[in-house]
């Protein structure tokens, strides 16, 4: 672009000499010889750019699937627990901030040991991809379901109040218990799978860990008082 600017700068000054017709045409041969050059030339940057436009595209998008797939369970497709607790923390401090409502709720599955001793590892993750179905699609944005760990899950009601979202977790409990499920190798009935909760909704000024803590106290009432239940660490707070 320099060059080509240069030989037009000198074409404009010769042009102001020049008194032989012969002496304009060689003029006009340069500065067309110039400018098909500059086009070329601009041509093979375009396809440079577009190249490097595509390559940086297939970039940010292996970068993405990278960090989803840092963040995500691989046997249940939802929010592993490093992708959670980075969105307890952020959703406790929104909801400090905002004054609003954060329901936080673990969901574990009754048994699963025993149930996994005696059927097997692949059947046992067949109940796990069960109950986290039901859990994802309940717990869609702008709630976040993650797998907790082994066979506890957690779920965060952001703007929900505890009330909220009990009724949400008997609804995962109903209809975990309701379905009968069948091992898919043999055929072989594996009977009703229940899972317990716990909920705690946010304070004022809590901490991330402190809710988690609540949150697991409440689960632990529901282990001890039977199991196939939901309890709220406030009703066991008034009861207490």
């Amino acid at each position: 672009s320099e060059a080509y600017g240069q030989t037009l700068a000198g074409a404009s000054k010769s042009l102001a000499d020049m008194d032989e017709p012969a002496d304009l045409r060689t003029m006009v041969d340069n500065l067309s010889v110039a400018t098909k050059r500059v086009q070329r030339e601009n041509k093979s940057l375009e396809q440079r750019l577009s190249e490097s436009t595509s390559e940086v595209a297939k970039l940010r998008e292996h970068l993405e699937q990278v960090r989803r797939d840092a963040t995500t369970d691989g046997l249940t497709n939802l929010a592993n627990r490093k992708a959670f607790d980075e969105e307890l923390a952020r959703a406790c401090a929104d909801a400090e901030a905002d004054g609003l409502s954060l329901t936080l709720a673990v969901i574990d599955i009754d048994h699963f040991k025993n149930f996994n001793d005696t059927w097997g590892h692949q059947t046992g993750d067949q109940v796990i991809r069960y109950v986290a179905s039901v859990i994802g699609r309940v717990g869609a944005p702008p709630r976040f379901a993650a797998r907790y760990g082994g066979e506890e899950f957690a779920l965060i009601f952001p703007r929900e109040s505890a009330e909220i979202a009990a009724v949400v977790l008997e609804e995962i409990r109903e209809e975990v218990s309701s379905r009968m499920l069948k091992r898919r190798s043999t055929n072989d009935d594996l009977g009703a799978i229940t899972v317990s909760a716990g909920l705690a909704e946010m304070r004022r000024g809590e901490s991330a860990h402190s809710l988690m803590e609540r949150s697991d106290s409440a689960l632990y009432v529901s282990k001890r008082s039977g199991r196939n239940r939901v309890t709220s660490a406030e009703t066991v707070q008034t009861a207490a």
